[in-house]
């Protein structure tokens, strides 16, 4: 696919994301956050933002196996019981612009981009 083919669908993405992320901001909802290893805090705007390229990318790109997606979280620690209120927060977050999809896609979604550069 041409560099000219694949620029509507990052675009797509990264509008979508931003949808997400202002979503997030101005939600009255109070959102937890994860501290990763490095000490540094990801948001559920952060994961959801990643699992709504993730799913764009996978849903127009029309052979997405062959497209490596690398993105910042992983969803390890998300599919833990302890994580239930974060996870519903960022589903919550993906269904404002999905509102039918299931939590197991969402999760998925965020553990797409664990592909190694």
């Amino acid at each position: 696919m041409s560099p000219e083919a694949l620029l509507p669908i990052a675009l797509e993405a990264v509008a979508a994301a931003c949808g997400i992320t202002r979503a997030a901001q101005q939600s009255r909802e109070a959102f937890s956050s994860l501290t990763k290893d490095d000490r540094s805090p990801v948001t559920v705007a952060d994961f959801a933002s990643q699992a709504v390229v993730s799913l764009i990318l996978q849903e127009r790109l029309p052979n997405p196996a062959h497209h490596a997606l690398i993105g910042e979280e992983d969803a390890a620690e998300l599919r833990t019981p302890e994580q239930a209120l974060i996870r519903e927060g960022i589903v919550q977050l993906v269904r404002r612009w999905k509102p039918t999809i299931e939590e197991s896609e969402v999760i998925d979604a965020i553990d797409a981009g664990n592909s190694r550069p």
